[in-house]
């Protein structure tokens, strides 16, 4: 299942990037472009198997980078792997469309 996602950058993403949710791959980016109007990003992402629990309204996708400072110290591992898009599945109708949020979400991994 291929989905879409607008991102406002891509830095550290590539094609090949994977898409995770708790920690597993359940998908992949496999194209990246910049939007017509030079003002973000388009990804084209594949979903593996069982997809359409992530292909949702509601579904909340973000970049995972690395986080460091003096109050919190957080995904050191994207140094060495490479940042990625991290997934948080929705209930409602299915849908293909997203849009990335800007920061991870306070609250995360509620069951589908």
């Amino acid at each position: 299942m291929q989905i879409q996602i607008s991102l406002p950058d891509a830095e550290g993403l590539k094609e090949g990037s994977p898409l995770r949710y708790r920690g597993i791959q359940v998908g992949e980016i496999t194209r990246l472009r910049l939007e017509r109007d030079l003002t973000s990003v388009r990804a084209r992402a594949k979903l593996y198997h069982r997809g359409e629990h992530f292909a949702r309204e509601g579904t909340r996708i973000w970049v995972v980078s690395p986080q460091l400072g003096i109050s919190k110290v957080a995904n050191l591992d994207t140094l060495i792997t490479g940042r990625y898009l991290a997934l948080e599945p929705g209930t409602g109708a299915e849908k293909t469309e997203f849009v990335a949020l800007a920061e991870p979400p306070k609250k995360t991994w509620r069951t589908p």
